[in-house]
């Protein structure tokens, strides 16, 4: 048990650091010390912010009216931090249910319970991180990011132009075949830029 205690800490940290790596080579090449631009930087990001609102509302109203589920994201910096921001969200959870099967004083009925969730989300991780270099891989997509919402519901954001309904469904079905029929209720699909 120690062992895979540490096999999941291990895999933590490297997805990670990969993570983290492949946001400062996409990033813009800026120095870290380049502080000069901070408010106009912050200025334009709350520019882009609301510009994304609003380009997200639009095609929200859009894919309604065509009963398919595609919506757009603009900026790469958005979609590196919806990255890291899932990451930090299931490390969270991992470290919850890591706490509970360490402590003492909760009964073995519910370390075992949460032992239980912590196997399945690592499996779930795992299944998501072939999902999307699957889907990278086989519909061409420059980046691909499976947000799964909750155990069941999922929202996949690739990285392109226009997500046709077609390409839709494909990434879809690929979603079930991938994670599970009985696992998967809910599936949308956005794009970004």
């Amino acid at each position: 048990m120690v062992l895979k205690k540490q096999t999941a800490w291990l895999l933590t940290m490297l997805s990670l650091i990969i993570v983290l790596s492949v946001y400062y080579i996409v990033s813009p090449g800026e120095s870290p010390t380049n502080v000069a631009y901070v408010e106009d930087e912050e200025k334009q990001t709350n520019n882009e912010a609301k510009d994304a609102k609003e380009e997200l509302e639009t095609s929200n109203k859009e894919a309604a009216e065509d009963q398919a589920e595609v919506t757009t994201i603009s900026s790469d910096e958005t979609f590196a931090a919806l990255r890291i921001k899932i990451n930090e969200a299931r490390e969270k959870q991992l470290a919850e249910y890591q706490e509970v099967v360490a402590s003492g004083e909760i009964s073995a009925e519910m370390k075992s319970e949460a032992f239980n969730k912590m196997e399945k989300l690592n499996d779930q991780s795992q299944q998501i991180t072939v999902l999307e270099t699957l889907l990278m891989n086989q519909l061409g997509y420059d980046d691909v990011i499976v947000n799964p919402i909750d155990g069941e519901n999922f929202n996949i954001i690739v990285k392109a132009d226009e997500v046709s309904k077609k390409e839709a469904n494909d990434i879809m079905r690929k979603t079930v075949e991938q994670l599970g029929e009985g696992n998967v209720s809910n599936v949308t699909v956005e794009y970004a830029k």
